[in-house]
């Protein structure tokens, strides 16, 4: 008999999250280094180190990235929303948001190459029991 089998079922977690992104894996280049490049491709030049300063500023002050349950399409776009608001509160900070030609297309295009080079800003697994 296993010791699971021993607990009753509605005992037993169902959901448990984990923390990947600085865990069990990491960005190849900082979060700054990573704004600089892609922001300087869009005509806004800023120093990688005060990108990741304003950046942890905005992340900490942002509300938490979680969202009550809700079709896929909707949680991806609340998710997106949110991301949107760091990044834009990173560059305002910095006074150069305004910079941007086009800060939309930026971080769209930003956030498909990160999610293609770096496995996505962030992860978190749901294991349902």
């Amino acid at each position: 008999m296993q010791i699971l089998d021993q607990i009753p079922r509605e005992s037993l977690p169902r959901v448990i999250f984990f923390d990947a992104m600085g865990t069990l894996f990491d960005l190849k280049n900082s979060v700054g280094e990573i704004y600089h490049q892609y922001a300087s491709k869009h005509g806004v030049a800023i120093d990688a180190k005060q990108i990741e300063q304003a950046f942890i500023t905005s992340f900490k002050s942002a509300p938490p990235l979680a969202f009550l349950p809700n079709e896929l399409a909707v949680i991806k776009q609340q998710e997106f929303d949110w991301w949107k608001q760091v990044v834009s509160a990173t560059f305002e900070q910095l006074e150069v948001l305004e910079n941007f030609v086009d800060f939309n297309a930026f971080l769209e295009k930003y956030m498909v190459i990160l999610a293609r080079k770096n496995l996505g800003m962030y992860f978190l697994i749901l294991l349902i029991v």
